[in-house]
């Protein structure tokens, strides 16, 4: 999927359309559906203006997004098994995944998991950070491996 094409299928084909709030609520729709001109070929995931400039602050730019492209799960399939933690698709949003290991026991510990993930450069950011429980000191982890 190209960054510039992200409402696309790997096949060239338009993801459907989906309403998510007012007068779109409840709505599908499908672009070069049986009817049409068959001629979208091309589309793009967008940010509306307030993703950036709070409403509160500039009221005069307002905007909305009330429909998203339906495109199912995450760029890629779990490791293993038949689940997989997804973050969905959200601009300008952190997400915190989390899991207490006890290591009262140990002397060291050893952290590995599987990751994928579709990330553009300069925009979107995946990093694992650790912190003891009960304080807010977080250490981002080195890359271990690229």
């Amino acid at each position: 999927m190209n960054l510039d094409d992200g409402g696309t299928q790997p096949d060239g084909e338009p993801f459907a359309l989906v309403g998510n709030e007012n007068e779109f609520a409840g709505f599908t729709g499908d672009l070069n559906a049986a009817g049409s001109a068959a001629n979208q070929n091309h589309t793009a995931l967008l940010l509306t203006t307030s993703s950036f400039l709070p409403p509160q602050e500039f009221p005069q730019f307002t905007s909305a997004a009330p429909l998203d492209w339906n495109i199912p799960g995450g760029p890629f399939d779990p490791h293993a098994g038949a689940w997989y933690a997804y973050s969905g698709q959200a601009d300008t949003s952190f997400k915190r995944l989390t899991r207490t290991v006890d290591l009262t026991a140990a002397s060291t510990g050893q952290l590995s998991f599987w990751t994928s993930y579709d990330t553009e450069t300069d925009w979107d950011y995946f990093f694992v950070e650790a912190h003891v429980v009960g304080t807010d000191a977080w250490t981002t982890l080195p890359d271990a491996n690229g």
